[in-house]
């Protein structure tokens, strides 16, 4: 199987060193995907929306008959592990939670630290599903909205810190890897031949 290339190249998508994307995987504007995460399209495939935080050591799959789909705004939280399930706009998937195949998590709901969500369990937009099994506890209240929300700024923050750190590396040239002996050697060369000063 070879790495996904569709995204690879567009500069608007954070990908971290230590992030794999292997196979049909599809990824929108401004996502954000942290290091140790791997996303893997191997069947239906994988189609990550704009504004997605996927954090550190999340593992996404499609299965045989369903495709993995995150859409726009959803908040995956480190450790969890995703296959084949549909999680909704705005959603907010605990640390450590495991979704399985067929699930359907409805927009804006929350799914608590360490959840099991069974396959094909549909949740209604706007809830709390907590358990292992998972089950709907109630509704998504101002409280878990202004706490998540304070989540999702700080990792909107971040995004934007590594956005800026990009653009002036590029500008002034600072992430460029350090020449080999033999790439310093091939240019004085150079400079000899030419007569003019070698750029180093």
């Amino acid at each position: 199987m070879e790495d996904s290339t569709d995204d690879d190249e567009r500069k608007d998508v954070v990908r971290f060193n230590g992030v794999s994307l292997l196979g049909k995987v599809k990824v929108g504007e401004l996502s954000f995907i942290w290091p140790g995460s791997l996303v893997r399209g191997t069947e239906t495939g994988v189609r990550i929306g704009d504004e997605v935080s996927i954090l550190d050591n999340v593992v996404i799959t499609d299965s045989h008959e369903s495709k993995t789909t995150i859409d726009k705004g959803a908040f995956i939280s480190p450790g969890s592990v995703l296959k084949g399930c549909h999680i909704g706009r705005n959603s907010f998937v605990g640390m450590d939670t495991v979704i399985m195949e067929g699930a359907d998590v409805g927009e804006g709901s929350m799914i608590s630290n360490g959840s099991i969500v069974p396959a094909d369990m549909k949740i209604p937009e706007g809830k709390i599903v907590d358990g292992s099994p998972a089950r709907v506890v109630g509704d998504v209240s101002e409280d878990e909205l202004e706490r998540i929300t304070k989540i999702r700024e700080h990792v909107d923050w971040r995004k934007e810190e590594y956005f800026t750190m990009r653009e002036r590396g590029k500008r002034y040239g600072v992430n460029k890897a350090p020449l080999r002996p033999d790439e310093i050697r091939a240019l004085l060369l150079e400079e000899k031949d030419d007569g003019g000063a070698a750029e180093i």
